[in-house]
This record gives structure tokens, C-alpha cells and sequence, in this order.
């Protein structure tokens, strides 16, 4: 009864530390230039979490400390991911309003594969040791490599993001639910791409 007990007193414990965490990730990302540094702290603390590392100084400290450090250089990744989505709305509206049919249908397919990558920028960001163009270059890989898992992100993502609007109270645990769902379905590919580099570079 006591083992019981304590499980339940960990699990309740833990899920109050998670929504305390979604609470400050929102309020982080409320300046919105803070956005991708916000969002990179919560995967951080997820994967930590997911790995088993988590420091005994507890998710909020891991949360600010890895938003801290890491500010900068997110910060220049969501300044070139904004500039190219911006580039592309640029293209896709100028070829909607100049009847471009064929170039339209090219930005079309172009829009969903960058929103694609985008669903695994945040878990390579936090989880390789590169620099922006590697993380980029590390997702596209992986998207190209296993297309049908961020199809099936993009989905979930959708149903994360229409049960918000139906309930907006649940943004005080669904963020840090989708990213232990992204990062969890992230490990098992991060780890096939790694052994797939690793064979290739012998």
C-alpha cells in the first residue's frame, strides 16, 4: 500500500512540476521573439526527463538554465526559420495573385514539406550538438528518411492544437504531452539516423 502510495504521490508531484513548466513556457513565449528558445527549453526538460537525467535541481531550474544558455543561439535559428517561412507566404501569395498555377502548386507542396521539418527542428535542436544549419540539416535528413512519422505528428499536432481551442485550460498540460510525444517518437528515429551515419561513415 505504502509502494503504491508513493507512486502516486511521485506521479501527482511530477505532473504538477510539467504543468508549472507549461505555465512559464507560456508566459516565455508571450514576447513571441522568445518563442523558439521557450519551446527549445520544454523539449530540453522533456528529454531530460525521457533519458532519465534530470538534475536534482528539479524541471525549473533545467527549464531556465537551458533557456539561458542556449538563448542566443535559438534565437538566430527562429530569425533564419521565420525569414524562409516569410519568403515562401511571400512566393505563395505573389503566385496566388499572378494565377501561377504550376508554381503555386510547387510552394504548395514546398509549405507542407518546411512544416514537416519543422516538427523535429526543436527535438534535433536540444538533442545534437549543432549549429543552426545542422539542426536543420539533421531534420530534413530525418524527414526525407521517415516521412510517415512526421505525417503523423503533423495529425497529432492538429488535434493537440484543436482540443486548446475547445478547451483552453488544457494548454496547462498538452504542450509538454505533444513534446514528450514528438521527443518519444524522435528517439527512435534519432537513434536508427545515428546508426545509419555511423555505418555510412565506415
Amino acid at each position: 500500500m505504502n509502494i503504491v502510495n508513493k507512486r502516486n504521490s511521485r506521479f501527482i508531484s511530477k505532473a504538477a512540476d510539467f504543468m508549472l513548466v507549461n505555465v512559464i513556457w507560456f508566459i516565455s513565449c508571450l514576447p513571441i521573439i522568445t518563442i523558439f528558445p521557450a519551446t527549445a527549453a520544454l523539449f530540453a526538460v522533456v528529454r531530460q526527463h525521457y533519458l532519465k537525467k534530470e538534475s536534482e535541481a528539479g524541471l525549473m531550474k533545467t527549464y531556465w538554465n537551458h533557456f539561458h544558455r542556449t538563448f542566443r543561439q535559438h534565437w538566430k535559428l527562429a530569425i533564419g526559420w521565420t525569414a524562409a517561412a516569410m519568403l515562401i507566404a511571400a512566393d505563395l501569395f505573389w503566385a496566388k495573385a499572378a494565377n501561377q498555377v504550376i508554381f503555386e502548386t510547387a510552394l504548395s507542396v514546398l509549405v507542407f514539406l518546411f512544416l514537416l521539418v519543422s516538427l523535429y527542428i526543436f527535438a534535433a535542436a536540444v538533442h545534437f550538438d549543432a549549429d543552426s544549419k545542422g539542426v536543420i540539416r539533421n531534420s530534413l535528413i530525418i524527414l526525407v528518411a521517415f516521412p510517415l512519422k512526421a505525417i503523423f505528428l503533423g495529425l497529432s499536432l492538429y488535434l493537440f492544437f484543436m482540443l486548446i481551442l475547445a478547451f483552453p485550460a488544457a494548454i496547462l498540460m498538452l504542450p509538454s504531452l505533444y513534446t514528450a510525444l514528438v521527443f518519444g517518437s524522435c528517439m527512435d528515429l534519432f537513434t536508427k539516423y545515428t546508426q545509419q551515419a555511423d555505418y555510412a561513415s565506415q
